[in-house]
């Protein structure tokens, strides 16, 4: 796969078994050796739980936010985090879809070349 493109964090399978398999937050080997903060790799783990089909993840800070158990502030800076360093990028929002007054938010996940 090149760099730069998308991919559904949970289709790869790992010691013949897919990652989905489990119940809770997954947070791969290549991602852990990475030198990011905690509350980023927890991040981009509560994200991974909510893509679709095609590798887009939607839901709402304040979702991930209690289910990772951390402010929606603390999100808000892991997304940034993980957007800077090139792990996931913002898709453009659902045109007519809002969710309490706001847009939907959409993340993609990127392929680095680190998940092989």
């Amino acid at each position: 796969m090149k760099k730069g493109l998308a991919y559904h964090p949970h289709s790869f399978r790992y010691m013949g078994r897919s990652s989905r398999r489990f119940g809770g937050f997954y947070i791969p080997n290549w991602l852990m050796g990475m030198a990011l903060p905690a509350l980023d790799k927890c991040v981009w783990a509560g994200l991974s739980e909510h893509v679709d089909q095609k590798g887009v993840a939607c839901v709402r800070q304040s979702t991930l936010a209690v289910e990772i158990g951390v402010s929606t502030g603390s999100v808000q800076t892991g997304l940034k985090s993980l957007i800077e360093v090139g792990l996931i990028r913002l898709v453009a929002p659902i045109k007519g879809k809002r969710f309490g007054g706001g847009r939907i938010n959409r993340y993609e996940f990127v392929w680095t070349g680190f998940e092989a």
